[in-house]
């Protein structure tokens, strides 16, 4: 088979796997293969002649081995017709634009649909579609509390630090999410994952609209909506960033619709007041229910057989390439290992989870706070504030937005930009420190002080989404899901516990040290992201493009 025939895998993996039956409706005809010798497709696309051993054998004309009928998917025909397949012509293979191809695979029993991350495909474009409406919950819900706390305080009769509990649930569910999705994907497939996270956002989010009478069930929400949400945060940054094209662009995006939701949160909740706050968490059920409604359609064909086969064909390639390297007393790592043992043999696991532990923590508890630390410590009015709050998610979407647009042309590769931007955020940090130190009530003041909180949410804002595609770009593919789902899933307990933890503090030393605080976790994840090129071995090339 000659080089530009591509293969077709949701995850670029390696050829099936043996013994597996493959239906003809994944290839493309060729005639006079010989006139086509270049690679239109990138390396990851060529496709190993064991193919053609798991083929139907009608397929393949026995007397002329360069002339056979095949068949495949056009993208364009697959956005309307995904189940059947369209004949290309031959003239059809000079064209400038390459054809995607969908392979279906009969593999214990079931028809599997097999196709690359490409959002150029139908099928894709609605899996992303969903995967934003229901992202958007994540911005809503980790804005809500900091935003809330004032009117909790009040409608409840409770403490700042009662209150802060609310982070500690939240945070006991982001390291229960960290244990169970991998063995919900290996039970119930993506599919399977994704529903059971989205209906534990859902359904405490309809509990919380019904203003419950008890605070204590009111904090307990918190722990199936950390679960929920650390489960669809995990997957679509592993969705995003095994994207084929446009993944840092895509993904700087979905964060971006993240930052527009925690823009919007202090605004609607400072509109609707003491009296109708509860119908903020209507809608933040009514996303959370339509995204998850879209991802009901969009996954039902990611069930947990696709899920075993990809991820046999993923460890198959995995071997292979140890064993072409003669590592191969390290390479029999398997799918269903320890946490542990996954971080001791991929050191960007650690590094990654520290840098998003304080990351998160930074730009949540900055967000989360920022609004009680100017009407208490700066004596600030309500509504100014919540829009100096504002522009800090403000900053952050723009950031996400603009700087993500332009990341491949200004910078060698992701890591690169990842160094800039945490670096930039660390100064802006130690700025804040220094004008927070001024103390005046003066107009000119509060707006010099949103400028630089503008600002520091743009540098902010695109640290996430890079270091997601630089995980995905370092990890093998057998154990991407896995590296991510913790990373994400322990990481994520950043954003929930220092909050909990700068609210401790400041209880006892004020709010004057809020700054200071948002600082130290900013040195600490740079110090993790530039230390990457030390404990991540063989990878200098990336590192150093």
């Amino acid at each position: 088979m000659s080089s530009s025939d591509i293969e077709l895998s949701r995850f670029n993996g390696p050829p099936p796997i043996d013994g597996d039956d493959t239906i003809s409706e994944g290839l493309h005809s060729r005639k006079n293969s010989s006139a086509h010798t270049s690679n239109p497709f990138p390396e990851p696309f060529l496709i190993d002649e064991t193919l053609n051993n798991n083929m139907d054998n009608s397929v393949f004309d026995d007397d002329d081995e360069e002339e056979y009928d095949q068949t495949i998917y056009k993208t364009d025909l697959l956005n309307k017709h995904l189940d059947h397949g369209v004949k290309e012509e031959d003239d059809s293979l000079s064209s400038s634009s390459p054809i995607i191809e969908v392979k279906k695979v009969l593999y214990k029993g079931e028809q599997l649909l097999i196709y690359p991350l490409s959002h150029k495909l139908g099928i894709v474009k609605f899996q992303l579609f969903a995967l934003f409406v229901i992202f958007t919950t994540i911005g809503l819900n980790d804005q809500a509390t900091g935003n809330l706390l004032p009117i909790l305080e009040k409608e409840y009769g409770v403490t700042q630090v009662f209150v802060s509990n609310i982070f500690l649930l939240q945070t006991l569910g982001y390291m229960s999410s960290c244990a169970i999705t991998e063995k919900l994907h290996l039970r119930y497939g993506q599919f399977g994952a994704l529903m059971i996270g989205g209906l534990l956002v859902v359904v405490p989010s309809l509990i919380l609209f019904s203003k419950v009478k008890w605070f204590i069930i009111y904090v307990l929400c918190y722990y199936p909506i950390g679960i929920g949400i650390g489960l669809i945060d995990s997957i679509v940054n592993l969705i995003f960033g095994s994207l084929i094209e446009n993944k840092s662009e895509l993904l700087a995006v979905v964060h971006g619709v993240y930052g527009c939701c925690s823009f919007l949160t202090p605004l609607i909740i400072t509109k609707l007041g003491r009296n109708y706050w509860n119908y903020f968490f209507l809608c933040q059920l009514t996303f959370s229910g339509l995204g998850l409604l879209a991802c009901f359609f969009a996954f039902k064909n990611e069930t947990q057989l696709k899920y075993e086969y990809m991820m046999k064909q993923n460890r198959n390639s995995e071997q292979h390439s140890n064993s072409d390297d003669n590592d191969n007393d390290d390479s029999n790592i398997e799918s269903s290992h320890s946490t542990w043992s996954l971080m001791r043999k991929y050191p960007i696991v650690p590094l990654y989870t520290i840098a998003l532990f304080f990351h998160l923590g930074c730009e949540v508890g900055f967000g989360a706070w920022i609004f009680s630390y100017l009407l208490k410590y700066k004596n600030g009015s309500p509504k100014p504030m919540s829009y100096i709050t504002s522009s800090f998610w403000f900053g952050l979407t723009l950031g996400r937005f603009a700087f993500g647009m332009v990341i491949s042309k200004c910078f060698a590769n992701e890591y690169q930009a990842l160094r800039f931007f945490s670096k930039s955020t660390t100064l802006l940090c130690g700025l804040v420190v220094i004008f927070a130190a001024i103390h005046s009530t003066a107009t000119l003041y509060f707006v010099s002080l949103s400028s630089l909180i503008f600002t520091l949410g743009a540098f902010i804002g695109p640290i996430f989404p890079l270091s997601s595609v630089v995980a995905v770009e370092l990890l093998d593919p057998n154990v991407k899901l896995k590296g991510i789902s913790v990373a994400i899933s322990i990481g994520s307990v950043g954003a929930a516990s220092i909050p909990y933890c700068d609210g401790i503090i400041m209880k006892y030393l004020g709010f004057g040290v809020f700054p200071i605080l948002v600082t130290i976790s900013g040195i600490i994840f740079t110090s993790a992201i530039f230390l990457y090129p030390k404990y991540v071995k063989n990878k200098n090339h990336y590192f150093y493009p």
